[in-house]
């Protein structure tokens, strides 16, 4: 007895080691080659943020990825010397054992010149092993493509790419433009994982946060902000109070202000200074009565790593904080927690739309235009005028005819399903498609 319960425990074993193999043999023969070339504007972290999410994307389905990452400058010319700077000795070990990679240009804005790509294509092919070559072309969020070499402006790509295939001579090529237009991939979001790594660890972020800097974080009514653009940032912050506020003003909860300002530096002075005064002024409006209330005797607090206004109306105070660059896990939690934020860029707005799966208010720099536009001829086409003039007052921005809010509830309906749509577009299932299928037609 003791024999077959020995030998129904090896055969059981060995079916499982069976399908370990199976699995294996599996991952292997979907997993590809991957060279990421990642350009990035001097002093930009949202161009290296693009090629860290792709790579740990591929990672995480078993691809075999090499990132590439490299500054350039405005108006950037491919020199040899370039070439052999992004192509160093350990660069070229590591692509040597790669066959058939799939080359993938990320944010492929930034090196438009259709020469300068093939001439990256054609220093790859004389490292790797290549019989079929696949190129994987991905834009920033709504970013238009301007190659200088045939002076015009490709925003649907079709003869930009055609250009590069010519020049590239590869088999394949994928242009993936990331946007919200019909003509578009959509958004790179947080993966499930990442929102559930979130969702555990923001308590503990926050409490970690609350202890260094002694403060008490009231979730119930926090936001978060994060501007970038310093000529329009004093505006954006006023509008995004007055806004938010708004909905609150009946609320006796004290409200938690979290705004990062990532241009700060050596001007911070000057520009608490300013930002004091505007706070001063600020208004709010009651929804019921419509009597305005002034925010009286805001005082300002420096402490160590960011600082602090407080300031009150009738019985609801105000904290508004002024940080610096927080770590991935506070600003996550920060996030998470807040009831409403203003973001700026493409990965901020990404986040927090796959993270909330609601819209934010949105600091609009000037090169994000069509995103706006888009935005604004969605909200029409799902609610109408009413919600194309509500989200209007959630993008804030130079040069943008930001207003203050009207709230109102028959928009919910519209506001659903403008959220659904924008929520669905995920360009990582269509990236995905092309990585795997040889033939896929997009």
């Amino acid at each position: 007895m003791l024999a077959i319960n020995n030998y129904s425990t090896s055969k059981l074993n060995f079916l499982e080691n069976v399908k370990e193999l199976e699995k294996q043999q599996q991952q292997l023969s979907i997993s590809k080659n991957i060279i990421i070339i990642n350009p990035c504007a001097l002093g930009g972290s949202g161009d290296s943020e693009y090629g860290k999410k792709l790579k740990d994307r591929f990672i995480r389905n078993n691809h075999n990825v090499s990132l590439i990452k490299f500054d350039i400058e405005l108006n950037f010319k491919l020199s040899t010397k370039q070439l052999e700077t992004i192509f160093d000795l350990q660069t070229k070990n590591k692509l040597a054992l790669m066959t058939n990679p799939i080359i993938t240009i990320i944010p492929i804005n930034l090196i438009n010149n259709p020469n300068d790509i093939a001439t990256i294509i054609e220093h790859i092919n004389r490292i790797t092993k290549v019989d079929y070559s696949k190129l994987l072309l991905i834009t920033e969020t709504h970013a238009r493509i301007v190659s200088d070499d045939l002076n015009e402006n490709f925003q649907d790509a079709s003869a930009y790419t055609e250009k590069c295939k010519n020049l590239t001579k590869v088999n394949s090529i994928f242009f993936c433009s990331l946007g919200f237009a019909n003509n578009q991939y959509g958004y790179i979001p947080l993966e499930a994982k990442e929102i559930k790594n979130i969702q555990e660890n923001a308590t503990f972020a926050l409490k970690n946060l609350e202890s260094n800097l002694s403060i008490n974080i009231n979730q119930q009514n926090c936001f978060l902000g994060y501007i970038n653009d310093r000529y329009s940032s004093l505006r954006s912050t006023y509008l995004f109070l007055y806004n938010t506020q708004v909905r609150l003003i009946t609320n006796n909860l004290t409200s938690c202000y979290f705004m990062i300002y990532a241009f700060l530096g050596d001007n911070e002075q000057s520009f608490l200074t300013k930002l004091m005064t505007k706070i001063k002024k600020c208004r709010a409006i009651t929804t019921h009565t419509k009597n305005i209330f002034l925010y009286n005797n805001p005082q300002l607090t420096l402490l160590n790593t960011f600082d602090s206004i407080t300031t009150t109306l009738e019985k609801h105070i105000i904290n508004f904080y002024i940080m610096d660059k927080q770590p991935k896990d506070v600003f996550y939690a920060l996030m998470l927690k807040s009831i409403d934020a203003i973001t700026t860029g493409d990965h901020s707005f990404a986040e927090y739309l796959s993270l909330k799966q609601t819209i934010p208010y949105y600091e609009l720099q000037e090169w994000k235009q069509d995103l706006c536009i888009t935005l604004m001829e969605k909200a029409e086409e799902f609610g109408g005028e009413p919600l194309k003039n509500y989200l209007l007052s959630k993008i804030l921005g130079r040069n943008y005819k930001s207003k203050k809010a009207d709230a109102n509830e028959s928009l919910i309906v519209g506001l659903d399903k403008l959220t659904d749509y924008l929520v669905d577009q995920n360009a990582l299932a269509a990236i995905e498609k092309y990585i795997l299928q040889p033939n896929y037609k997009h």
